[in-house]
């Protein structure tokens, strides 16, 4: 595929800045933090209208070079029509690369600073959404038969504005401002070209946007319609960092991996069938 070198300004005015304002009850107030931009890496390549190249860089962990990608989430209406790469039709599903998955399994941690919503109930929708992936992977649901894929996480009191987004051998989630008509962004970082049995996930990042309110629950919520579902969005934002693509085919609307959402939307909470192929074949 032909890659697109964008400029470093081009690249900054899409992810534009997080702040922190707020902390966790129990937790020592911090001072207010300037706002930070969260910066792409100056050789980011634009590989797909939605998906950058953040370039190759050392494993902390493994000694290996692996490759990062920056995958955006627009809200319906916004961006450019992606092209689904690697996307199965009409099964509707597609990979990152083909083989490219989780081999090790590692913990994660989410600080929902900044999203409006419930501490223990951010971390609940987020754990849930990793379920659901896992429990799909022997191509059945509910059956209790999956595979542990990302592991176990907790809720971090620490501020990650400065870590997440960089290959620092943690999988981490935060709440921060970008730029308007971008949901969130996931970044993943691996093994993505050569033998499709040496391809593996190593780490991965997801940065929910504070432009757009959150809510726990749309359906219960009586302001939910102007609200950005997270059940929703971050299932679909795990698909991701479990190893699937977004797919852009209308054929595939109603697949959680369907690269568009928009407010009171709860369609991408539950896998669909193309999801659930999807992740069989890959685990």
């Amino acid at each position: 595929m032909i890659k697109k070198i964008l400029s470093f300004y081009t690249v900054i005015s899409m992810l534009a800045t997080v702040v922190a304002v707020s902390v966790f009850p129990g937790v020592a107030a911090e001072a207010r933090r300037p706002e930070r931009e969260v910066k792409l890496p100056k050789q980011a390549v634009q590989v797909e209208d939605n998906v950058f190249s953040l370039g190759e860089i050392q494993d902390p962990q493994t000694g290996q070079m692996v490759e990062g990608f920056a995958i955006i989430h627009y809200k319906e209406g916004k961006g450019k029509i992606g092209t689904g790469k690697n996307a199965r039709l009409p099964a509707c599903y597609g990979y990152l690369a083909s083989g490219a998955k989780w081999k090790v399994v590692e913990p994660w941690q989410i600080n929902p600073l900044n999203s409006g919503l419930d501490n223990s109930a951010a971390f609940s929708i987020l754990n849930n959404g990793i379920v659901k992936w896992e429990d799909a992977a022997d191509g059945v649901i509910n059956n209790v038969m999956g595979a542990n894929i990302l592991g176990d996480g907790f809720l971090a009191s620490e501020d990650l504005i400065s870590q997440v987004g960089t290959l620092n051998g943690k999988n981490e989630v935060y709440f921060g401002s970008l730029n308007p008509g971008i949901i969130a962004v996931t970044y993943v970082w691996g093994i993505f070209s050569g033998p499709t049995y040496q391809r593996k996930l190593v780490e991965w990042d997801q940065v929910y946007n504070t432009y757009y309110p959150w809510s726990s629950d749309v359906l219960s919520d009586p302001a939910g319609s102007a609200k950005m579902d997270f059940d929703n969005i971050a299932t679909h934002e795990l698909g991701h960092s479990v190893g699937m693509n977004d797919l852009y085919n209308s054929v595939c609307s109603q697949e959680t991996m369907y690269g568009y959402a928009n407010f009171g939307e709860i369609l991408k909470r539950s896998l669909n069938y193309g999801d659930i192929a999807g992740i069989n074949k890959l685990y």
